[in-house]
């Protein structure tokens, strides 16, 4: 009986989130929603600067071209780097939360993109970061393509990565919950929603990244013990090693290989480490 209910409670959700889903598809509805969603950390000041430490902690920004992906409402990181000797500093998502006149005034060149191809030109950023954004790229290998394409040679792309279903994150048993539906139902469930994730884990971020030309500077996977023991009794997750189950979130400092050819070869010692 009890077993039955849950089922109920499950597909109840399922159909729930297809609805929201359905109702974002709407440009109106997607525009009176964008205003009140939270995007992070919502342009507090004392956050921005201690998120701007971690970048800086990663690469020199001292007169770089910085490209930040999706900041949402956020654009004092980059107003805080400029203050530090950015040289020219470029937000870029895909929901327009800022005029761009607005943003220029407060020496922020703001893009409004479609999510796979980034508007500018090859070799002339010197650092992309994004903190929490990489999980909801709709197309991750596009993209990554995409921020090679915009680097320059040695160029860094540094990034926090969060792997939970971001529906149900704190919610013990069901961090990883994203992954019990199938590819197309997911889809149908998320895909117009801000707190779509593509799913990917630990192990597949790596091999994307090695296979878009990036040599790993630095690594730092976040794990749970518990969150292991708890995905360990999932049947719908037992497809993944320990690494992946117990790893909820990654940073890392990834650079611009010269060659697509020498970033696969550079990352062949440091992927070793984690067989």
């Amino acid at each position: 009986m009890r077993r039955h209910l849950s089922r109920i409670r499950h597909w109840q959700g399922v159909a729930k989130s297809m609805a929201i889903n359905t109702v974002l598809s709407i440009p109106y509805m997607r525009k009176v929603v964008t205003r009140t969603h939270v995007t992070g950390i919502d342009g507090n000041e004392e956050q921005a600067q201690m998120l701007l430490q971690f970048f800086e902690g990663m690469a020199d920004i001292q007169n770089a071209v910085i490209l930040e992906l999706g900041p949402g409402k956020t654009l004092e990181t980059l107003q805080f780097a400029r203050r530090r000797g950015a040289k020219y500093v470029i937000a870029a998502d895909v929901t327009n939360y800022h005029t761009s006149q607005a943003a220029y005034r407060r020496g922020v060149d703001y893009r409004v993109f479609d999510g796979s191809h980034l508007p500018f030109p090859d070799n002339s950023v010197d650092v992309v970061w994004g903190c929490y954004c990489m999980q909801h790229f709709r197309d991750p290998q596009a993209m990554l393509q995409e921020i090679h394409r915009v680097l320059r040679p040695g160029g860094r792309l540094i990034c926090r990565v969060d792997l939970r279903d971001h529906y149900h994150m704190f919610v013990i048993g069901r961090q990883y919950d994203c992954l019990r539906h199938s590819p197309r139902l997911w889809r149908w469930m998320a895909w117009n929603r801000s707190s779509y994730v593509n799913r990917l884990r630990l192990s597949e971020w790596k091999q994307l990244l090695a296979n878009s030309g990036f040599h790993t500077d630095a690594l730092i996977p976040h794990e749970d013990v518990k969150l292991l023991e708890e995905n360990r009794s999932h049947g719908y997750l037992s497809h993944l090693d320990d690494q992946d189950l117990k790893t909820y979130r990654f940073d890392g400092s990834f650079q611009r290989a010269l060659c697509l050819m020498l970033g696969v070869l550079a990352n062949v010692e440091l992927f070793a480490e984690y067989l």
